[in-house]
């Protein structure tokens, strides 16, 4: 059987920067080897959460949309891609609206103590940016990145970022494409070595 990658896509713009890199990185994974799927969040009924709690008391969220698809498809998987533009310091708000729904995950282990059985699994962050970032400025994204992972017991394996994109688009960026494959391949091989070692 071969290991799930499931593709979380939190561009606005299809076919700009974010989604030319996040080709580059999966190009370089031989996509042969997995079982595949995309999420394009831009395109998705996906509500923010609201902070209304009812998930602490039923462990079921109140918005039924997308979301219920995006959660069972990430707990089934063995590697998860986030792609996120780098917007205000932070990711956008496509991805942020659906990492908020993780909260069911949270409620559901610290508030409930349910004894939910779940999948470890690979986490890969990838960003681009317009500007050429000062020092720790990429921090915003990984750290909402790592609370992301950390709820759906992934490990945060690899931090993908492309600054600069204002004046030098992806596509452009020719001399970086090598590397943005190698990380894909690299990734790759962490996610079959961990399933490998499940059999």
């Amino acid at each position: 059987m071969k290991p799930k990658l499931v593709v979380i896509f939190g561009g606005p713009r299809p076919g700009k920067n974010t989604d030319q890199a996040l080709d580059l990185l999966l190009a370089g994974m031989d996509l042969d080897r997995f079982e595949l799927l995309r999420f394009d969040l831009r395109k998705m009924k996906i509500h923010p959460c609201t902070g209304c709690y009812q998930c602490a008391d039923t462990g079921r969220c109140v918005f039924e949309d997308d979301m219920a698809f995006v959660l069972k498809s990430v707990d089934e998987a063995d590697g998860v891609i986030l792609a996120t533009p780098f917007y205000f310091n932070s990711v956008s708000a496509l991805t942020k609206t659906m990492i908020d729904r993780f909260q069911v995950k949270w409620t559901r282990k610290f508030m409930l103590k349910e004894q939910v059985v779940s999948k470890s699994k690979k986490g890969l962050l990838l960003v681009t940016a317009g500007a050429v970032q000062k020092k720790n400025e990429s921090d915003g994204a990984k750290l909402v990145a790592e609370l992301f992972f950390k709820s759906i017991k992934a490990s945060f394996e690899a931090f993908v970022f492309i600054e600069g994109t204002d004046e030098k688009p992806v596509m452009e960026q020719q001399e970086r494409h090598g590397e943005i494959k190698t990380r894909g391949a690299e990734f790759a091989n962490v996610i079959l070595s961990a399933a490998q070692n499940e059999v």
